[in-house]
């Protein structure tokens, strides 16, 4: 096992009439090479300088919006609620989603072929500064838009929600089956 570690940190410093604000940013990228797979990680902190007010109310409408947007087959919708920098690991898929194009043809392509009914059965919300986390249990009904099959799935998520300029947005979404007992 070959790992790199690479950190940068830069400084912003913002000078108003009255007040000298410097921020600082840490971006570390490590690359792990283990028989012949490469992982490279790159997390980016910056410090939290105000959160935005949030309760777990508001989070739950963001995932109720999606829920809707999901069983109304509204691709604008869904994409509302996505961050432009948003990560999505849909359901059954091999590939990571990193731009809103990948995201949008993704959920164009599902909506095409399949009609939702989602019920929400289980949730957790964790609250942070300018930060969401939400876990949770679905209940997924498709309906084949060419053959009329119909498949019931019970399925798990996490999502991640951040604020942006006080607009809460989904930052990652993963969505996976529950396997069977």
């Amino acid at each position: 096992t070959t790992t790199t570690r690479t950190t940068t940190t830069t400084r912003t410093t913002t000078t108003t009439r009255r007040t000298t604000t410097t921020t600082r940013t840490t971006t570390t990228t490590v690359t792990t090479t283990r028989r012949s797979t490469t992982v490279t990680t790159t997390v980016t902190a910056a410090p939290c300088l105000r959160c935005s007010p949030v309760n777990s109310n508001q989070i739950l409408s963001l995932i109720y919006d999606y829920i809707n947007a999901l069983t109304s087959g509204d691709v604008p919708s869904m994409m509302a609620l996505y961050a432009r920098e948003a990560i999505v690991i849909p359901l059954g898929s091999s590939t990571v989603l990193y731009t809103p194009q990948d995201v949008e043809a993704h959920y164009a392509a599902a909506f095409a072929a399949v009609r939702f009914q989602v019920r929400l059965t289980w949730q957790s919300i964790s609250l942070g500064c300018n930060t969401a986390t939400v876990a949770g249990t679905l209940q997924v009904t498709t309906t084949d838009r060419s053959s009329g099959s119909i498949t019931t799935l019970p399925l798990r998520f996490t999502v991640i929600i951040n604020s942006y300029n006080g607009q809460w947005l989904i930052a990652q979404s993963h969505i996976s089956a529950v396997p069977s007992a």
